[in-house]
This record gives C-alpha cells, sequence and structure tokens, in this order.
C-alpha cells in the first residue's frame, strides 16, 4: 500500500506543466482540421421580390384584367413570365417601364401565307 507522500508525489507528475500543455495545444491544431469557412457552403440568398400576377398588374397600370391581356397582344407592356398556364410579371421591369413613360415593346408579327399566294 502506498503512503500518503507517494500518493502527492504521483499526482504531482501527473500535473501538466505549461509546456507539455503547449505541446498538446500544439499537437491538437495540427491534428484537427480546421473549421470549414463559410464560402465553402452554397449560400442560400433571400428571394428579394415576388413576381406580379395579372390581377396585381392591372391594379398598377389602372385598368381592367382583360385591358392587361389586350395590351400584352399589342405589346404595350412588359413581356411576361410564363409559368406553365400562368403570367406573372417581374416588377422589377415593371418598374422599369413605368419609369420609362410606358414605351411600347417590339412584337413579332407572324405573317400566315395561303399556299395559292405565294
Amino acid at each position: 500500500m502506498m503512503n500518503v507522500e507517494e500518493i502527492q508525489a504521483e499526482a504531482v507528475k501527473k500535473i501538466p506543466t505549461e509546456q507539455t500543455i503547449q505541446k498538446i495545444q500544439t499537437m491538437e491544431t495540427e491534428i484537427s482540421p480546421e473549421p470549414e469557412s463559410e464560402t465553402d457552403e452554397p449560400e442560400c440568398k433571400p428571394i428579394p421580390f415576388r413576381l406580379l400576377t395579372i390581377q396585381e398588374m392591372a391594379a398598377i397600370v389602372n385598368c381592367s384584367v382583360g385591358t392587361v391581356y389586350t395590351m400584352k397582344a399589342y405589346g404595350r407592356v412588359p413581356p411576361p413570365i410564363r409559368l406553365g398556364r400562368l403570367l406573372r410579371w417581374d416588377p422589377r421591369e415593371v418598374q422599369k417601364w413605368l419609369d420609362n413613360r410606358c414605351p411600347s415593346f417590339e412584337k413579332k408579327v407572324v405573317v400566315k401565307m395561303k399556299k395559292g399566294n405565294q
């Protein structure tokens, strides 16, 4: 059996010195990988705007939904984004259109000719 002095001597040997603590810290930094930087992960940005519906577009222009459809057909409003059967407008494009005093847009006209009239 160990006496009190031997137990104290063993305990003192187990207490790490300042030099031992520094060695352990340097070993830990060498072994452990550095934390991943934030640029490694894909960045999720919030959507800055919401696309406008036909009703919202009519409210902005202060006319009926039918008039917006007619204006779209004649190229008098910015071209909408088609999502399946839905039409949506980019609010930034609408704002530019309004800021430029509502200019008309180029509309491609397709002319179908009959077979006999070439």
